[in-house]
């Protein structure tokens, strides 16, 4: 996936708000509440199609009651589920036969009553959005599993790899970036007051995913859509 720093995004939305981050020097509470509009426009942004970029296909394992749960212990956490198969649908496209499921709270109920269920399925999903803070890291402080910390200019999360705990980077999409900084920015001058900059900067960050979408659209052929409203 090609990344971006999550500092230069973050700076760019200062920018676009007339804050100089150079000169600013913001408390640790207004750093994050940036932070905040970024992470609402990254999930925005994350959820409006399947990304190429942002989706994997992997095996899972369904348990006794032929359910795939959300979240399985040494596996990605599974975000929206473009599909089950019963092989690799990207390996062996015309061999791979599509299961009915139906999504339900604790995870996916394959639901094939035609067709015994195999013991392991290949799940095509969306990852999770990804989250930033600008919360720095204390050398000083107690750290537990999954969070997250500001490291001189990306974000990292604590996680367990190969049963050792890891600090892994969380990577900001490049596909997303531009799309981000100008809504982040819309939604401030929007709670600043400041409405016309606002609709200026939300036409701005349409623009830029219709035209990510339709960069990205080649990498996969025919994209599914996921409709926003945003307020």
């Amino acid at each position: 996936m090609r990344t971006v720093t999550f500092k230069s995004v973050y700076e760019r939305v200062l920018r676009r708000v007339g804050i100089d981050p150079d000169t600013a020097n913001l408390t640790a509470g207004r750093q994050e509440f940036f932070a905040d509009l970024v992470n609402e426009r990254v999930r925005l942004g994350w959820e409006q199609t399947f990304w190429p970029e942002l989706c994997e296909t992997e095996e899972r394992t369904p348990d006794a009651n032929e359910m795939v749960g959300y979240d399985q212990a040494d596996e990605i956490a599974l975000g929206e589920v473009m599909g089950v198969w019963t092989s690799d649908p990207d390996r062996y496209p015309d061999a791979a036969r599509g299961l009915a499921y139906v999504m339900t709270e604790n995870g996916i109920q394959l639901t094939d009553e035609n067709e015994s269920v195999p013991t392991k399925v290949w799940v095509k999903f969306r990852r999770r959005p990804n989250l930033f803070t600008r919360v720095a890291f204390d050398g000083a402080a107690a750290y537990s599993l999954g969070d997250l910390i500001f490291y001189v200019a990306d974000c990292y999360q604590a996680v367990l790899e190969a049963s050792v705990e890891v600090w892994l980077k969380v990577a900001f999409p490049f596909i997303l970036e531009n799309y981000v900084v100008h809504g982040a920015a819309a939604d401030y001058l929007r709670q600043d007051g400041q409405t016309e900059r606002a609709q200026v900067e939300d036409k701005l960050a349409d623009a830029k995913l219709e035209d990510a979408v339709t960069k990205a659209g080649p990498q996969q052929g025919m994209m599914t859509r996921m409709r926003i409203v945003v307020d």
